[in-house]
């Protein structure tokens, strides 16, 4: 009997063995489906999104910056804070994109996504060091669900950006750096702080990237030799970052309740913020971000008391800790308005990076319990992964950009346009940096159909209709003292950004760009594309033409 029952003890746990070990490999190829699954698609909304235009702040950090170059500003337009932050290694990219680039903003866009992949490759290869790597498959499969999610849609349609996801970069890569076990106390100081100072000089919450090392110096157990030399090179860096800083000039929040409630609110609504990018009630983000800290809290705690901190460990812990103060550094500049304060999207990939490293944490303390942080982790990218629906928003509004900076490029500048792309109330700002870029072509104003709007003039003698045909459907007045035109165009040659010029009595009397969508165009006329529509602005609306501009001949386009 003894013998039997012995036979049926082994004969469960060996089932139990086998059902768990395909519950783990079946939760490490979801997870790897679905950080495949969103990493492909995130790769094709930056590209459905893709626009060279400057945006909002770009004209100061982007055109400004250069500008300040060509002026002979040297170091100082480098050091000059943008707003509170000091952004130098995101002006090492703007410089690189208008001086070798033209301005095709592609380089910063690969860049972010390079920097996204950094992280899952370095979360990946810190996970090496954990005595159980048997679902290292599950580790990267969440670490690229998380870090690629849509839900940061501003930074990634965005590349004025890469200083949000850069000061996550370099903090990951500088904790990954300090806490490799197998490297000298030099190389690991060396290269570690250098690494944080990077993560500090790309962004405002980079001070903090110094003083997440103190905090894993302290966490392993470090000499107190060491954990004092880490706390001065911190301070040293924060004592540098302050040299010449000037405070931003911005209004105040607006407050309602109490302004320590609101803080409070503000930083866990921080650390839940991706839940309410898919649109999530603010208490739902709130109480997910109480769990993340708490649970980071308290796992810290006690891996420090019962002396079970490893190098593994303690990079998730150092991570955790960033995050924590970039939290709080964003709560001291906005966070006296409330919790709806910290729902936009550029502070979601802190929360990601957080939630990535609690479920990493989690996955490595509670081995005998993994399937469950497994199966838990892929429940997050799961909810993730439905906001990557928005990748197939409309992005029609990249045209009306084309004509915020088409107007004041023709001298027609409408504000309905140029207001989408820089703050109406800044208007003589936003000139100095269009009629810069205009009389340099730096970037943007480099594309030919800009470049060549205002300055080519109709010729009747170049006049050739197999080039492209098309339709001048009418004008209205704008308001501004000038007329919209309107109408659509076709050219075998040239599928995008056709330039329109207005003619009367043989005059130029504006200019328009091709872009719009016209599905209508599209079913009716052989060979359309989706964006044959086209708008411009024109100085008179009477006794109006339209030519298409290709290849140097003009088109009439009739109507």
């Amino acid at each position: 009997m003894v013998a039997e029952n012995m036979a049926l003890r082994a004969g469960i746990e060996n089932a139990e063995r086998v059902s768990s070990s395909f519950l783990s490999k079946l939760a490490s190829l979801t997870a790897v489906a679905i950080g495949i699954f969103i990493a492909v698609t995130t790769v094709y909304g930056v590209f459905h999104f893709y626009s060279p235009i400057p945006w909002w702040d770009e004209w100061d950090g982007y055109i400004g910056f250069y500008k300040a170059i060509t002026d002979g500003q040297g170091f100082h337009a480098w050091w000059f804070p943008h707003m509170e932050h000091r952004i130098l290694t995101s002006r090492a990219l703007f410089f690189m994109d208008l001086h070798f680039f033209h301005g095709d903003h592609i380089i910063l866009f690969a860049a972010q996504q390079a920097m996204y992949a950094g992280i899952v490759v370095l979360m990946a290869r810190a996970a090496r060091r954990s005595e159980d790597s048997v679902s290292m498959w599950w580790v990267v499969g969440i670490a690229a669900a998380l870090m690629f999610s849509w839900v940061q849609s501003e930074i990634m349609t965005w590349g004025f950006e890469t200083q949000v996801i850069g000061a996550y970069f370099f903090a990951t890569w500088a904790l990954f750096e300090f806490t490799r076990p197998e490297s000298s106390d030099v190389r690991r100081f060396v290269v570690g702080f250098i690494l944080a100072a990077c993560a500090e000089f790309t962004m405002g919450n980079g001070i903090a990237a110094p003083f997440a090392l103190v905090v894993v110096a302290i966490f392993a157990r470090q000499s107190l030799k060491i954990v004092a030399l880490t706390l001065v090179i911190a301070i040293g860096l924060a004592a540098v970052y302050a040299i010449g800083y000037v405070k931003p000039d911005v209004p105040p929040p607006v407050v309602h309740g109490s302004p320590l409630l609101n803080r409070l609110a503000f930083i866990f609504a921080f650390l839940g913020n991706p839940f309410a990018i898919l649109g999530m009630r603010a208490s739902v983000c709130i109480a997910a971000g109480v769990v993340s800290a708490l649970t980071m809290g308290a796992l810290t705690i006690w891996l420090y008391a019962t002396h079970r901190g490893t190098p593994y460990r303690a990079f998730l812990i150092g991570l955790c800790a960033f995050v924590a103060a970039s939290s709080i550094a964003a709560m001291y500049g906005r966070g006296a308005a409330g919790a709806g304060a910290a729902f936009a999207s550029r502070y979601t990939t802190g929360a990601l990076v957080m939630w990535a490293a609690v479920l990493l944490l989690l996955f490595d303390v509670f081995r005998t319990r993994k399937i469950l942080t497994m199966w838990a982790g892929i429940a997050v990218a799961l909810v993730l992964a439905t906001g990557q629906a928005k990748i197939f928003s409309s992005n029609d509004y990249l045209f009306f950009w084309k004509l915020g900076v088409l107007g004041p490029k023709i001298g027609l500048e409408n504000t309905k346009y140029s207001g989408m792309l820089f703050p109406t109330e800044l208007h003589d700002r936003f000139s100095v940096y269009t009629n810069y870029g205009a009389k340099g072509r730096i970037g943007i104003y480099d594309r030919e159909w800009l470049r060549d709007a205002g300055e080519v003039k109709f010729d009747p003698d170049r006049i050739d209709q197999t080039f492209c045909h098309g339709w001048f459907e009418g004008a209205s007045k704008d308001g501004a003292g000038a007329y919209t035109v309107t109408g659509w165009v076709v050219s075998p040659r040239q599928k995008n950004d056709v330039l329109v010029l207005l003619v009367r009595n043989g005059e130029t009397v504006g200019y328009g760009i091709s872009g719009e969508r016209r599905s209508d165009v599209e079913k009716s006329v052989k060979g359309a594309p989706e964006n044959a529509g086209w708008m411009g602005f024109s100085k008179a609306a009477d006794s109006l033409g339209a030519y298409g501009f290709v290849d140097g001949k003009f088109c009439k386009l009739n109507g």
